[in-house]
């Protein structure tokens, strides 16, 4: 449970409520009645900046509620005088809702990417062969994954998974190499949130990842599909805009006792087909 997290939420409820009790008792001792209740429209939108699109909901709810009963207690007969001001808290209030949908959805899973130096090819070279971890995900690097198949053999059955970054290539080219460590880095990110302590994924190569998954391939297929679903819906926020966000998977079974490249060059052929389709698509050996 992330308590961190969900003090931040509560705060910011508890803040946004607070603001708007106070907007509220001023509507109601002001003699600009119009101009206060129309600062109503303030609170949905901070917390659309502050929390998630369910709670921006409720504080939109609440703040067009507070502002219809504010209006009818502080204009009384004269109810319909106060329907413009009205019209622009709901505004407001929808418009936060929005607002706080866009940045979920460009946010992704895991929000959005930290802005990254990318070291130089030579230094992030030398950092690679020195090291098991990769400079620019901070996943197991190509050295770490066959350190652990090296060291680590399968008990029972497991699932190797490559999963292509869509387009990589095309975004480096028109947005820059920042840009595109930032794609390596946020996919990788929402790869490595979608598994179990067990998996483990590296940087297999320029645009790919490893995965390997303890268990059958029905087994693997849900996070599998998850993960391609999660990425492929949700573009990554960087300093180029948004920048649509594609794999491609190709997973085959690796058997106890069998060989480790016989599975890889399944799960390879099966990821060229799902490329070949491509409509950024899961395709499995079996």
């Amino acid at each position: 449970m992330n308590v961190g997290g969900h003090r931040n939420v509560v705060a910011a409820v508890v803040a946004s409520l607070v603001l708007l009790v106070a907007v509220v008792v001023v509507a109601m001792n002001a003699e600009r009645r119009a101009a206060a209740i129309a600062c109503m429209a303030v609170v949905p939108l901070l917390a659309a900046f502050l929390t998630g699109t369910a709670i921006t909901a409720v504080v939109a709810v609440a703040t067009v509620v507070a502002a219809v009963a504010t209006a009818g207690a502080a204009y009384g007969q004269g109810f319909a005088d106060a329907l413009p001001v009205l019209v622009v808290v709901i505004a407001a209030a929808s418009v936060a809702i929005v607002v706080s949908r866009w940045r979920e959805m460009t946010r992704g899973p895991r929000g959005a990417a930290p802005r990254r130096s990318r070291p130089s090819r030579a230094s992030a070279a030398d950092a690679a062969g020195a090291t098991d971890t990769d400079p620019v995900t901070t996943l197991p690097s190509r050295a770490g994954m066959l350190h652990t198949l090296e060291h680590h053999a399968p008990r029972g059955p497991r699932v190797i998974a490559l999963i292509d970054i869509d387009g990589l290539a095309g975004v480096n080219a028109a947005h820059g190499r920042d840009v595109g460590d930032v794609v390596l880095f946020a996919v990788g990110g929402r790869t490595r949130y979608a598994l179990d302590e067990a998996d483990i994924v590296g940087r297999w190569d320029e645009d790919q990842l490893l995965l390997l998954m303890p268990g059958d391939m029905a087994a693997a297929t849900p996070t599998l599909t998850f993960i391609a679903d999660k990425i492929n819906a949700n573009p990554i926020r960087t300093e180029g805009g948004a920048i649509p966000a594609a794999v491609s998977i190709g997973a085959a079974t690796w058997s106890e006792g069998s060989d480790f490249d016989d599975a890889f060059a399944r799960a390879r052929d099966a990821l060229r087909e799902a490329r070949d389709r491509g409509d950024a698509c899961l395709v499995t050996a079996e």
